[in-house]
């Protein structure tokens, strides 16, 4: 399991590192909107699987020593950041927009609450949720690459 969550970690630094050195000339681009679909859809599923981590979060810290520390107070943050950031790439998608700055905040987002949870334990269910919603994200970062191709 740990093998698994470090190798989770391992992509998410590569995407993360990958994201930074983004040219500006992929910066004018926008999605192909034959890729509507797929990205509402993984958008979709980013917003519900990071309700049911943030449940399984919630429940976790309020039955660990985190319970009531800066430190919890930190992740909540970087959650309640991260929803920020998926709910502006969704809003700006939709008008047509370019997504790439949205892109890298929602990927910077899911890095810090990646670290945090790289450095405290808090069960297997919060790993196996975060998982989940991190490879919604993976597959929304694939997306946006694949359009950057053309």
């Amino acid at each position: 399991m740990i093998d698994k969550i470090k190798r989770v970690l391992l992509i998410a630094l590569v995407i993360a590192g990958t994201s930074i050195g983004i040219s500006s000339e992929a910066q004018a681009q926008r999605f192909p909107r034959r890729d509507n679909g797929q990205v509402e859809q993984i958008l979709s599923r980013i917003e519900s699987n990071t309700d049911r981590f943030q449940d399984s979060l919630d429940d976790a810290l309020d039955r660990s020593r985190l319970n009531g520390t800066n430190q919890e107070d930190e992740i909540n943050r970087y959650v309640k950041d991260f929803e920020r950031a998926t709910d502006r790439l969704l809003d700006r998608y939709d008008r047509g927009q370019n997504v790439t700055s949205d892109l890298r905040s929602v990927l910077s987002s899911a890095s810090r609450i990646d670290n945090f949870l790289q450095r405290r334990r808090l069960g297997p269910r919060v790993e196996r949720d975060w998982s989940t919603v991190r490879r919604s994200v993976n597959d929304l970062e694939g997306i946006i690459s694949r359009a950057r191709r053309y």
